[in-house]
């Protein structure tokens, strides 16, 4: 199941930016940690009434920063939820053999074209959860 509730407007390509494209920006370019948290808030209300177990932040690449580990940490503090860090691996092609019988919420900040869910989604069912769920910020 895909969980993507925000539109994402490149912050050089807008006129306007919308507000989370704001966030995003402010959480991923300038690492203000103020950013992060307001972005986990807002997916933890959308999280509501999805029943999961596990968070597991989309593998990135060797970056500065990843924002989608920074957002996992805080969701899973908000929700009280696990997180897996190591969950997927290898630009999410392998999935850690712990999500078996687990519901998996994997977590990305912006979707572009879909490759890098389709990529997490199909590697965590490789590892036979018992549900998994999709969820980025925002999508392109």
């Amino acid at each position: 199941m895909n969980l993507t509730p925000y539109k994402y407007v490149g912050i050089h390509h807008a006129k306007a930016p919308n507000e989370i494209t704001k966030l995003i920006y402010r959480a991923k370019f300038l690492q203000e940690p103020d950013a992060v948290v307001e972005i986990a808030q807002r997916l933890s209300e959308h999280l509501r009434g999805i029943l999961f177990d596990v968070i597991v932040p989309v593998n990135t690449t060797k970056t500065k920063t990843s924002l989608p580990l920074a957002l996992s940490e805080q969701v899973a503090l908000l929700t009280n939820k696990a997180l897996l860090k190591t969950g997927l691996k290898d630009q999410n092609k392998t999935a850690s053999r712990q999500l078996f019988g687990k519901r998996v919420l994997i977590l990305d900040d912006v979707q572009t074209t879909g490759r890098t869910m389709r990529k997490a989604v199909a590697a965590v069912k490789r590892a036979k959860p018992e549900a998994v769920y999709f969820m980025a910020i925002a999508k392109r």
